[in-house]
């Protein structure tokens, strides 16, 4: 690979071109389809606030009544923040505070 190799899709550091895609499934408790109308469009919207603030970019996603595909793509220098867990966390606590609010 050539210091003047194109980047195509990938994110370019000063002597490298990287391109790591993280894939994941994230279900609803005994997989019950809850996340239709309003709570599919809030869930997909939230996760999309989460991944901007990290700078993480959403290759592709997917809101299912049971379930979520999530590919997205970071830097390595970011990967830790990708954990599926604190992930997962934060976007929980903050359906939790909207889901309170709503109430």
């Amino acid at each position: 690979m050539s210091a003047g190799w194109p980047c195509s899709r990938g994110r370019a550091l000063v002597a490298s071109a990287i391109n790591l895609h993280y894939h994941f499934v994230f279900t609803t408790k005994y997989r019950k389809p809850v996340l239709i109308g309003e709570v599919g469009h809030a869930e997909r919207d939230l996760i999309r606030e989460i991944c901007r603030g990290e700078d993480i970019e959403i290759l592709q996603a997917h809101v299912r009544p049971d379930h979520v595909h999530l590919l997205v793509s970071a830097p390595p220098l970011q990967s830790t923040s990708v954990d599926p867990e604190s992930l997962a966390f934060r976007r929980g606590s903050i359906s939790i505070q909207c889901f309170l609010s709503s109430s």
